[in-house]
């Protein structure tokens, strides 16, 4: 029912003109370019969070949401993929990110296979995704300066 639903959103926002989706930039108005106009990514719904210092954004559910969390990706620390080791790829994951000292710093339900954060601050963190009843743990560590980092938690084949 939900993905009817968003399917239908879809594509009555597809109907749009593609005027609509892009404004030009007024600097190109006034030196007479002509920006290329590109249909509104109707596809993407993910939104940025905060919540105890984290910053973070959840989704990844279709090509537009994926190819757009992976063009963002360098803005955040992290950049996590959940999947079975067949390559299907897994939603509604329970996260719980937990500090060096195990206290549990962030809890969240993530909607999508992919999962972008922004630590509050550099060190070892504990990330524990669940999917149902299967636990999937990996420890990271967060740099003060450098690379955005990639993890790609796996879960057996169904």
């Amino acid at each position: 029912m939900k993905l009817s639903g968003r399917m239908f959103i879809i594509a009555n926002l597809a109907s749009l003109p593609v005027a609509l989706a892009q404004v030009p930039a007024s600097s190109d108005i006034q030196n007479g370019m002509q920006p290329e106009m590109q249909p509104p990514l109707a596809n993407v719904s993910v939104q940025e969070r905060n919540k105890n210092g984290f910053t973070y954004v959840c989704g990844g559910v279709g090509s537009d949401e994926s190819a757009y969390l992976k063009q963002i990706a360098k803005n955040y620390d992290l950049m996590s993929t959940f999947a079975r080791r067949d390559g299907s790829y897994l939603a509604d994951i329970n996260i719980a990110i937990k500090d060096k000292r195990g206290q549990a710093a962030l809890k969240i339900t993530c909607p999508g296979p992919m999962m972008l954060v922004k630590f509050p601050h550099p060190g070892t963190y504990q990330i524990q995704a669940e999917v149902g009843d299967s636990t999937v743990t990996e420890t990271i560590q967060i740099p003060a300066k450098g690379h955005p980092s990639s993890k790609v938690f796996e879960w057996p084949a169904s």
